[in-house]
């Protein structure tokens, strides 16, 4: 009994922190700067404490100073000290025409929605991932591809505008027009290119 409520509190602590688990709320992400979960910053701090603090103390007391132990502990902590690089540099924000982004490198871009080529959506046990590829900034015969997971961002803004690409055979004149296809409703586009699973305009 005490097992499956352990179960569903982390389960439930999960779905909150990840916006694109939980996008059924009817207000759309526009405008909204999206970073990555939570938990995520969590786990990184956590991380750089067992590596910086604990496991030093732990080797100290349990054995005697060996500097071979420090270098381990600051082995331990690479992993999370690049969760929280990411956790504090990446974001997305969608906007009425075009995606922003920082990527982990610190590299801010965007695109815009007509300037999608392929776009395709993939649900896996890791919680799946979007992924599509724009013209706007190709560079020779290189297209810029860009990927994320679909689980940790609520895209419902950028799902209407495939979904509309798809069904109207071209891309939105005006956001007013993507407002009143209902293409944004909470989880109509979403189901849809889930569905579809990949597109190619």
């Amino acid at each position: 009994m005490l097992d499956k409520i352990l179960i569903g509190a982390a389960a439930g602590a999960v779905t909150q922190a990840m916006p694109g688990v939980n996008n059924q709320t009817g207000t759309l992400s526009l405008n909204r700067i999206q970073g990555r979960p939570t938990l995520l910053g969590v786990f990184g701090w956590a991380g750089i404490a067992l590596s910086l603090v604990i496991l030093p103390l732990y080797f100290d007391i349990t054995t005697k100073f060996d500097i071979a132990n420090h270098v381990i502990s600051l082995f331990v902590g690479i992993i999370p000290a690049i969760a929280l690089i990411n956790y504090y540099i990446f974001f997305i924000c969608y906007q009425k025409d075009r995606i922003i982004w920082r990527n982990w490198r610190g590299k801010k871009r965007f695109i815009r929605y007509d300037s999608i080529k392929y776009f395709s959506f993939a649900d896996t046990n890791k919680g799946g991932w979007v992924r599509f590829k724009s013209y706007e900034h190709r560079v020779l015969f290189r297209y810029l591809v860009f990927k994320f997971s679909h689980a940790q961002f609520d895209s419902d803004v950028l799902y209407g505008h495939i979904m509309y690409r798809s069904k109207c055979g071209r891309w939105p004149m005006s956001w007013e027009e993507l407002e009143e296809s209902g293409f944004l409703a909470p989880g109509v586009a979403c189901d849809y290119v889930r569905s579809q699973l990949y597109f190619k305009f």
